[in-house]
């Protein structure tokens, strides 16, 4: 039986958080879902540690190769995902536990949506709390904030139709540091975004 939802996890020298980031995926309430954790020519023990925690889960997948870069690593989870929803993560932040059942209970509700973020809790790097990031939380308000030049999903919180990241392309290649928001814009095309109003995410901010 196919997952449910296909976790995304690019990973770069993260080895101090990503155990942590993983560990929040796998004790998360709504169970059925894979892993994706594509190492991206890691130079410390990021895959090391990756592959010890894919030991005791098998649904945590561990791929391994040469650096490529983060728009090849992203594309490379979509193009391998098996889920019918796909969950973005970085390797550096901590999911909270009701997460993937808040947000699929989100878009099984309501099939005119394509993707699906929500609030986060920013920490230090220490893991420390300082405050609630809120977004826009209608459609409307979310693309006109992505007109405007802004980000208004949050792209790991993100949770996005998988037939419908494929069908517009995924990622690409050609934009460096905007690449969540171009997709963004282009999903909106297909259907309607959305934020929950619950804290999904502690996102981790390094000085």
């Amino acid at each position: 039986m196919n997952p449910e939802i296909s976790v995304v996890l690019p990973v770069h020298n993260a080895e101090r958080y990503v155990a942590a980031a993983v560990r929040s995926i796998l004790r998360q309430s709504f169970g059925n879902f894979e892993v994706l954790a594509i190492d991206d020519g890691s130079t410390d023990r990021s895959a090391a540690l990756l592959e010890r925690l894919a030991k005791s889960d098998a649904r945590l997948r561990v791929l391994r190769r040469e650096k490529r870069g983060i728009e090849a690593t992203l594309n490379e989870g979509l193009a391998l995902a098996r889920g019918r929803y796909i969950a973005r993560m970085d390797a550096d932040d901590v999911a909270q536990p009701e997460r993937f059942a808040l947000q699929k209970i989100f878009l099984d509700g309501h099939p005119d949506y394509v993707c699906v973020g929500g609030m986060v809790l920013l920490i230090d790097a220490a893991g420390r709390p300082s405050r609630v990031v809120e977004h826009p939380r209608t459609h409307e308000a979310i693309d006109a904030r992505h007109l405007q030049g802004f980000t208004a999903i949050m792209h790991p919180t993100a949770m996005m139709r998988t037939e419908q990241a494929r069908a517009v392309g995924g990622y690409a290649r050609e934009i460096r540091y905007a690449q969540d928001r171009d997709l963004w814009l282009r999903l909106a095309e297909l259907g309607k975004l959305a934020n929950i109003p619950e804290v999904v995410l502690r996102y981790r901010q390094h000085s």
